[in-house]
């Protein structure tokens, strides 16, 4: 059944970080400077290119009942978890993705992702039948984070470029376009956005030993580090 108790919430951190941790810096720039992001990270020292094509990234983020993402992330809260499921490409309706397990401890960040190759639903599913089946195709131990963190709060979607560097593993994404749909407890909206975000974010990822060169290499981006939550934006935005 899909239940919650909050008296009796389990939280289930990893005891350590994982091997393959990385860190994040993020810069949130205004929709009119693309360009001039563009132009630095072309003409970056490092020799970014293009890792991949872009390509539109979906999100569902579930959350408890007492929003406790929402308000560890608010909070600075050293460890943390994001609970989403993600799936690319313009269907406005899910497809084939996986559900994220998005863990931040401290300056560190990593991520458990299980695929689900083959699902489909209808436009008029309930998200009591969307969980359902979910769950239906995750590990047992999986399923008790969609039991810990039922409520659809939010989908946001975005076109994300893939940038890599060709003399180190420090990767760059670039977020454009994002909007937000703010969801019910019973249907899901996929079509009806609540707000559109008129900046861009850009990502630097780098695994934790080529932190010198990653902090070398930003030392002249002309944009200021920010601290940004793409959910956490969401949820301010659809309140």
């Amino acid at each position: 059944p899909l239940c919650y108790n909050n008296e009796a919430r389990i939280e289930i951190m990893p005891k350590s970080v994982a091997k393959d941790v990385r860190q994040e810096l993020k810069f949130v720039i205004p929709a009119e400077d693309h360009h001039r992001a563009l132009h630095w990270i072309r003409h970056n020292d490092a020799f970014f290119y293009r890792e991949y094509p872009d390509r539109q990234v979906n999100n569902i983020y579930f959350d408890s009942r007492n929003y406790d993402a929402y308000w560890d992330n608010l909070s600075g809260i050293s460890s943390r978890k994001k609970t989403r499921y993600r799936w690319y490409g313009l269907s406005p309706i899910p497809t084939a993705g996986a559900i994220e397990l998005k863990y931040k401890r401290n300056y560190f960040n990593w991520k458990w992702v299980y695929k689900i190759n083959e699902i489909s639903f209808r436009e008029n599913a309930s998200w009591h039948s969307i969980r359902r089946e979910l769950m239906s195709r995750l590990p047992a131990e999986l399923c008790h984070h969609l039991h810990e963190n039922p409520v659809p709060v939010l989908i946001n979607r975005y076109q994300r470029g893939y940038f890599r560097s060709r003399e180190s593993d420090i990767r760059i994404t670039l977020d454009t376009g994002l909007i937000f749909y703010k969801q019910g407890r019973v249907l899901p909206n996929f079509t009806r956005k609540v707000s559109v975000l008129n900046n861009i974010i850009l990502e630097v990822k780098f695994p934790t030993h080529w932190k010198s060169k990653a902090l070398e290499l930003m030392s002249g981006c002309p944009f200021p580090v920010n601290r940004c939550s793409k959910y956490c934006a969401g949820v301010q935005a659809i309140r």
